[in-house]
């Protein structure tokens, strides 16, 4: 009797711990299916949080590249969500666009926004939606550029013959049509064509894109050598009255200003554009603001030329060094000198070099323009990319320049603060 009581015993705690055992295993499951069903949502929150996130980032991106003009920066910042599949709407769906304010000042915008985050596992919980917000702040940097400018004599070939030409001979230049004419005199008007009537124009529509509250230009112009007209100045006015003051062939104003070829200094036949990038990295090396984006727009109209020194001067060397001396005429050790130098400027402070090639002559010897090519390529990342055209534009008149000039305005870059 006692041995039956005791299986009948054993029986039911048995029985009761398997019971047990199953409500465990059932509680455990739900826990499981709860954790997974969190996880799942803390998941798609996770994602909704960092989608929004990368469209705001580069909305404010977006905005920053349109300032000083708000208004343009504010339907980029829209379409730029719009881009990444969010419906913000300025009057449905705003998104909170401001301009924060910096002394010094500087070209930032902030942008936020919201969405909705759906729920899977919540829902039957009654809860359906998380509201997800993200928040970027965008700069476009201050920009410190030089304009560095073909002044040799070249860039007066398509000078127009002025309708009081003299018959006869003039000083030993009785042919307008001969290019050293046009060089030597310009016309009679004092007018240097395409210098004057396209160059200096379109330099200062070039300068007119930045804004001076927060960025600077200055310009470097060579012919035999570099030379500083103006150094980097958020004073456009005097940047633009330099350019007006630029003259292509020193000795343009009529026969009796008119020298003979065995004067160099005088008679300018030089295209030493290594000497221009040399110098304006010099003069940026010492001007340059460190929070500012460093560049150079380089223009010629014609093929590399001159170097300095037969022995050869490494870009590294210093000023004083280099200016003693002498140059020689040999163009494949000219463009040597021209792209070292283009190499060093970014080697030391990664200065991009933005290159045009203006002018018939580019289109007379398409190998010239070869060169300018390999300047843009080795200064966008410090790598030759088997010359790529991406920093390099070909501008054979004065409307194309002007573009040229307007898409590398708006190309210099911004960059994302937070």
């Amino acid at each position: 009797m006692f041995l039956f009581e005791m299986i009948k015993k054993n029986r039911y705690n048995h029985q009761r711990e398997r019971g047990q055992s199953i409500v465990l295993i059932a509680m455990s499951m739900l826990a499981l299916i709860a954790a997974i069903g969190l996880a799942t949502d803390a998941t798609l929150i996770y994602k909704t949080k960092q989608d929004l996130q990368r469209a705001i980032d580069a909305a404010a991106l977006a905005a920053a590249y349109k300032l000083p003009n708000q208004d343009v920066a504010n339907q980029a910042a829209y379409e730029f969500t719009r881009l990444h599949g969010y419906n913000f709407d300025p009057s449905s769906n705003p998104l909170q666009i401001s301009f924060p304010v910096y002394n010094p000042p500087r070209k930032a915008v902030s942008v936020s926004g919201s969405t909705q985050a759906e729920f899977t596992f919540l829902r039957f919980l009654g809860f359906t939606t998380m509201t997800v917000s993200a928040e970027g702040e965008g700069e476009s940097a201050p920009l410190d550029v030089y304009l560095v400018l073909d002044l040799s004599q070249s860039m007066v070939y398509d000078t127009s013959r002025p309708a009081n030409w003299p018959v006869g001979a003039v000083g030993g230049c009785s042919n307008w049509d001969n290019t050293d004419c046009k060089a030597r005199y310009c016309n009679l008007n004092r007018v240097c064509d395409p210098l004057d009537v396209r160059i200096k124009p379109a330099a200062k529509y070039f300068v007119d894109q930045f804004d001076s509250r927060y960025d600077r230009v200055g310009v470097v112009v060579y012919h035999q050598y570099g030379t500083k007209v103006i150094g980097l100045s958020n004073d456009f006015t005097a940047v633009k009255a330099a350019i007006d003051g630029l003259n292509a062939f020193d000795h343009q104003e009529g026969p009796a200003s008119a020298c003979p070829n065995t004067n160099p200094a005088g008679c300018n036949k030089n295209t030493n554009i290594g000497d221009g990038i040399m110098v304006a990295h010099q003069e940026i090396g010492i001007e340059g603001r460190l929070d500012a984006i460093w560049s150079m727009v380089l223009l010629t109209d014609g093929k590399a030329n001159v170097y300095r020194s037969c022995s050869g001067c490494p870009p590294s060397c210093g000023a004083v060094a280099c200016q003693t001396l002498r140059l020689c005429n040999e163009c494949s050790a000219a463009e040597d000198w021209a792209l070292n130098n283009a190499r060093d400027t970014w080697n030391r402070h990664e200065i991009v070099i933005y290159t045009i090639a203006y002018g018939s002559e580019f289109t007379a010897n398409p190998s010239y323009k070869d060169l300018l090519i390999d300047i843009a390529d080795w200064t966008d990342n410090g790598v030759y990319n088997g010359g790529t055209t991406e920093n390099f534009w070909q501008a054979p008149g004065a409307s194309q320049l002007r573009a040229a000039l307007l898409e590398i305005a708006q190309r210099i870059y911004g960059r994302l603060i937070r």
